[in-house]
């Protein structure tokens, strides 16, 4: 298994672990972070938390809408639907 700290290059975030779970895929100033909407959208967390969207500054997968969190797994086992200040919360 790769490790963050272990991505070198572009192509060991995109095989690391990190990439699936956290959208994680890309080299950004020697770490690896998300680059495209793709990269949150296709990850775990997206599917799992609602972590759907490309947020800036710095680059990370974060809820950007209640739509985000709909689709997860904490909303509907957890009723946490709601995005609000990078996270799914209850209503």
């Amino acid at each position: 298994e790769t490790y963050l700290c272990a991505a070198m290059s572009p192509e060991g975030c995109a095989a690391a672990r990190a990439c699936q779970t956290q959208g994680m895929c890309d080299l950004v100033n020697g770490a690896c972070a998300p680059t495209e909407p793709r990269h949150c959208a296709e990850s775990e967390f997206c599917r799992l938390a609602g972590f759907c969207s490309l947020t800036t500054g710095p680059a990370r997968c974060a809820p950007a809408s209640d739509a985000d969190c709909a689709g997860s797994v904490f909303c509907r086992r957890l009723g946490r639907c709601t995005a609000r200040a990078g996270r799914c919360e209850p209503r």
